[in-house]
């Protein structure tokens, strides 16, 4: 995001100003792909594996399903899917 904002939106405004003939872009705005990610309050993605890794105590395969369910509390956001005890973002 913020290549986006410091770079190609910038020379966009400046293309603008300038009365450069082009066609602008539209971007999408990650923030809220970045919040899914790395959001601690509501937990996201990094928050929950930290809470899983630091609970779990040397069982990694409690890890990995705890952290697969813990997942779940994301599902409400459209950039979350489930897919069984794996997840796409």
């Amino acid at each position: 995001q913020i290549f986006i904002e410091l770079t190609l939106k910038k020379e966009q405004e400046e293309y603008a100003v300038e009365k450069f003939t082009w066609t602008p872009i539209k971007f999408f705005n990650n923030k809220i792909v970045w919040y899914l990610i790395d959001e601690k309050r509501p937990h996201g993605i990094f928050a929950a594996m930290n809470d899983t890794t630091a609970t779990a105590h040397a069982d990694s395969s409690a890890e990995d399903n705890s952290f697969s369910q813990g997942m779940g509390m994301l599902a409400s956001n459209t950039h979350f899917e489930a897919r069984g005890n794996k997840f796409l973002v």
